[in-house]
């Protein structure tokens, strides 16, 4: 039997306490969220969808910054672009740097952050000392949908859709909801409204 990805709350916000981010009630309750038909259970699948500076892409950040502290997990920012799916990987990367400057020691063995060619990814290697385990090696990647190309091959824990009320239909059923079955993975949709679509 195959269980989502647990993240521990209470290391989650001991992090967020050391990088100052304190959500507010909005940003709680997405956090928070949790399944109605199972209520000791969080949303799988879970939308913020408000306008300009609401702090949907910093919960969104912190989301994905919960998953990549957790050994041996999967996560892909993906938005229309690179400089779009950015924002919620540069939280990420900015709150690693605190941390480490905080004296946590984050074993972080990779750090990729070039927007312009698309290289963007962090690796974590939670392996115990003296021990080369690569089940233990947390990843984030940031990905644009408009190649969708790069969008195969991998399972994963968690998928954060940056401005997921653009996403293509297409895009969402050939390419991205494939990506959360074998994991159970969990999907983020940080996004400004975009009107009637057909996807969100």
């Amino acid at each position: 039997m195959v269980y989502p990805v647990a993240v521990n709350v209470v290391d989650r916000e001991v992090h967020w306490r050391l990088i100052g981010y304190s959500p507010w009630p909005g940003q709680r309750s997405f956090h928070e969220a949790r399944s109605p038909k199972h209520p000791w259970a969080p949303c799988r699948y879970r939308l913020l969808c408000a306008g300009a500076r609401y702090g949907k892409s910093r919960a969104g950040g912190m989301e994905a910054l919960s998953y990549l502290l957790t050994p041996g997990t999967r996560t892909w920012c993906v938005g229309p672009t690179y400089d779009l799916a950015s924002r919620e990987f540069r939280y990420v990367v900015d709150a690693l740097h605190t941390l480490n400057g905080e004296g946590a020691q984050i074993p972080v063995t990779r750090l990729l952050d070039n927007v312009t060619n698309g290289s963007m990814q962090v690796e974590i290697d939670f392996s115990r000392p003296g021990r080369k385990e690569p089940e233990r090696v947390s990843m984030l990647k940031a990905k644009s949908w408009k190649e969708p190309d790069t969008l195969l091959g991998e399972e994963l824990d968690l998928l954060l859709l940056s401005e997921g009320s653009k996403c293509p239909r297409m895009v969402w059923e050939r390419f991205l909801r494939a990506r959360l079955g074998t994991r159970l993975g969990r999907l983020v949709i940080p996004t400004t409204p975009a009107g009637l679509d057909d996807f969100l």
